[in-house]
């Protein structure tokens, strides 16, 4: 018996019996890498969101004096107070902001996003398009900050 364990613990043997399984932990290894499924590739999905809102009617009154030519100045927007000269802030978009587009309508690419609580000075419109009310907005203090938006998230405020 102790024989045996001296042929069993010779550092030839020992070293034999390392290497044996390193080899055979590195070919399972191996087969298990070239055998492995085939992994499909991760393909990211992006859900879109897109609001409608339904169109109302705003009816546009023109205060006019007998006698008067009615002008655009004189053109106020009932539902809102809106009117050109007046300063008007972006209210009620829920932190979004409001889209300002080039040209009124809704076919129009987004120019800039109005943040809430920005103020603009009204110098055009009212246009009805695409069933909304159009006004013309200029930013007071920003010359870039210039176009068309939509009424609904306006608010007249005292002029800054």
């Amino acid at each position: 018996m102790i024989s045996l364990l001296r042929l069993v613990f010779r550092p030839g043997i020992i070293l034999g019996i390392i290497l044996l399984g390193i080899f055979l932990t590195i070919g399972t290894m191996g087969l298990l890498w070239l055998t492995r499924p085939e992994t499909p590739p991760v393909r990211f999905s992006t859900a879109e969101l897109n609001i409608i809102r339904v169109p109302t009617s705003t009816p546009t009154v023109i205060a006019t004096v007998p006698g008067d030519t009615p002008t655009p100045e004189s053109q106020v927007d009932s539902a809102g107070g809106i009117s050109i000269g007046s300063s008007v802030m972006v209210a009620g978009t829920g932190g979004a902001g409001l889209r300002v587009r080039p040209e009124a309508g809704l076919s129009q690419g987004v120019r800039f996003l109005a943040g809430e609580g920005e103020i603009f000075q009204v110098q055009d419109g009212p246009v009805d398009i695409d069933g909304y009310t159009w006004w013309y907005l200029v930013k007071p203090d920003d010359a870039s900050r210039v176009g068309w938006a939509v009424d609904n998230f306006l608010q007249v405020v005292a002029a800054p």
